[in-house]
This record gives C-alpha cells, sequence and structure tokens, in this order.
C-alpha cells in the first residue's frame, strides 16, 4: 500500500501518522542593495550569510557582517533600543528600525532577508539617505514649545488629563523618518511631511504652547494639511504604533475654528501656571 503525502500549514505528515514540523533555519541570507558613488564599479548588492538565534536583530547581523565579513558596509546605528530611529532601512520592501526586527521574522521561505536603504530618499552610500530633506521640514514646523514670556514659572505646567490624552500619542516619535519614506506625497513633490504635520499637532493641542493660531495657519498652505492624500502609508509603518494620519485630519478639523483655539489658549494660561507667583528674573 502506498502511503499518502499531505503538506499543510508548513508540516509534512503521512496520513495516519504523527506530524513533523520543519526544523527552524539555523542560517538567513542578507542580501543587501549597495551604492557607493565613488566606487561605481562595485556590485549593486551583496549576499551575506549569517546565524539565526532568538534574539538576534537585523542590526545586530549587520554589525556582524560589518565587523566580520564586509567592513566597508556602511549603516546608521545608535542606541540599539528602538529610540533613537538612526537605523531606519527598508527590509523586506517597508521601512523599519533594524534595531526592532528580528531576524527570523524576516527571514522569507527561501532564508533570504532583503534590505535596503530608505525608498524615495537620495542614498549617500549603501543603507544612508540623504536626510536633509526631511530635518528641513522638522525645523520649519518649530517642534519646540513657543512661549511669549521669557520667564520660567516657580512650578511645573498643570495640565488636566484630558489635556494630556489630546496629544499623548504624538508625543511617543523617535523621528526615524519610516513614514516619510513609505508617503507618496513626498515623493511626488513638496509637502511639509507626515513627521512635520505630527509636530504641528502636538503643539496645537499642548496648552503650554501659546501659538496655535499661527502655527495653523502654517500648514494651512498648498505644501501642508490638506496636501495629505489620506493613503495611511504613514500610519502603517510607524514603529511606534502612531496614528500619523489621525493627527493630520485633526489639524484640518482645528482650522475650521483656529480663532476660538487661540482665545481659549490664551484664557487656559493664568490656570495653567496655577496661583503660585512666578519668578520675574529673566533667564539669561
Amino acid at each position: 500500500m502506498t502511503n499518502v503525502v499531505s503538506h499543510r500549514n508548513g508540516f509534512c505528515s503521512i496520513l495516519g501518522g504523527s506530524p513533523v514540523s520543519t526544523p527552524p533555519r539555523s542560517t538567513a541570507t542578507l542580501v543587501v542593495r549597495r551604492f557607493d558613488r565613488e566606487r561605481p564599479h562595485l556590485l549593486e548588492q551583496t549576499e551575506h550569510s549569517v546565524s539565526i538565534t532568538p534574539n538576534k536583530t537585523i542590526l545586530s547581523a549587520l554589525l556582524e557582517i560589518q565587523a566580520e565579513q564586509d567592513s566597508t558596509l556602511v549603516f546608521r546605528a545608535s542606541c540599539r533600543h528602538g529610540a533613537c530611529g538612526s537605523c531606519t532601512m527598508d527590509i523586506n520592501g517597508r521601512p523599519r528600525l533594524a534595531c526592532s526586527r528580528l531576524l527570523r521574522d524576516e527571514v522569507n521561505a527561501k532564508g533570504n532577508v532583503f534590505i535596503g536603504p530608505l525608498a524615495g530618499v537620495a542614498v549617500v552610500r549603501d543603507l544612508i539617505v540623504d536626510l536633509s530633506p526631511f530635518w528641513k521640514a522638522y525645523r520649519e514646523s518649530k517642534p519646540w514649545l513657543i512661549r511669549y514670556e521669557n520667564r520660567a514659572p516657580r512650578r511645573e505646567f498643570r495640565v488636566r488629563p484630558d489635556e494630556l490624552s489630546a496629544f499623548e500619542g504624538a508625543d511617543a516619535c523617535v523621528l526615524c523618518a519610516a513614514c516619510w519614506s513609505a508617503c507618496p506625497v513626498t515623493r511626488a513633490g513638496r509637502f511639509d511631511g507626515p513627521h512635520a504635520l505630527l509636530k504641528t499637532h502636538l503643539r496645537v493641542t499642548d496648552p503650554r504652547d501659546e501659538s496655535p493660531g499661527e502655527r495653523l495657519r502654517g500648514v494651512a498652505d498648498d505644501f501642508g494639511a490638506f496636501r495629505c492624500h489620506g493613503v495611511l502609508a504613514c500610519a502603517s509603518v510607524c514603529p511606534k504604533g502612531i496614528d500619523v494620519s489621525e493627527a493630520v485630519f485633526a489639524l484640518r478639523a482645528s482650522m475650521t475654528h483656529a480663532k476660538a483655539i487661540g482665545e481659549e489658549r490664551r484664557e487656559r494660561q493664568p490656570s495653567l501656571l496655577g496661583n503660585a507667583p512666578e519668578n520675574t528674573e529673566k533667564e539669561p
């Protein structure tokens, strides 16, 4: 009698017998896209075999390759804990933080992981891209608090829980540029960018900021909040789970009553600082 073999859900079994699981892979091949303007003769991509361990991340694998196989491979990295946003790169076609992605979770059926620089951004070398437009848009959004009085209060700002919840998620952004790379509008032309609009939303909803009207006027032009096409690509790739598109939509809604927001903010300032006397000495 001939045994019948069944392949289902990654298992191979003989009907009537016990299922036999496919053994996990012990190695993976990282296929890395390369670019060096000063050495155009180099290969467009290189392949590197690395061992798979339970806690090895993509960044750990790249550091291993750099130390043991190819010292010419370059990329950005810093904290290794998903806090600095430096190591964002294209991993299997999506912008990801390399330090937050486990190697074993990114290996495909053939044992490969495809690594490249962020899409839609000019490449400097290998996995390093030119983020100058990203940082320019960020600076123009004025992400710092705007306070018209050049003095510091003696006590902390007294923010209500409902006010905090309005911007609580937006302050988790680590400026990794994943949303910038994924957004089709930033690739098409001038656009403030999801990250800049998120920071604007953060300050517009922050009761400590005294310039919500100015901020709303700054994103009301043709390159601001209304240029967003609502594709939601930014929200789908954010490593911190921030719904950036929701913040952009909230900005649009706030523009319809910007004057009322400004008046409410001015009325809020005395109670925000409490009744404690303030330090009248100017900061050096």
